[in-house]
């Protein structure tokens, strides 16, 4: 499943986007950071863009 998380780079996002990430399911966060959201890419193992 693919599921999108808006604020995805905060505290509580980025925890649910690691959990989702763990079970297997693509993960898309929103950010208005891009440094943060290019951190949480890489948190989660994946390319940012």
């Amino acid at each position: 499943m693919r599921v999108g998380i808006i604020g995805g780079t905060g505290g509580f996002g980025l925890a649910l986007a690691l959990r989702l990430r763990e079970a297997g399911h693509d993960v898309v966060i929103g950010s208005r950071d891009a440094t943060r959201a290019q951190e949480a890419a890489e948190e989660l193992g994946v390319s940012g863009a």
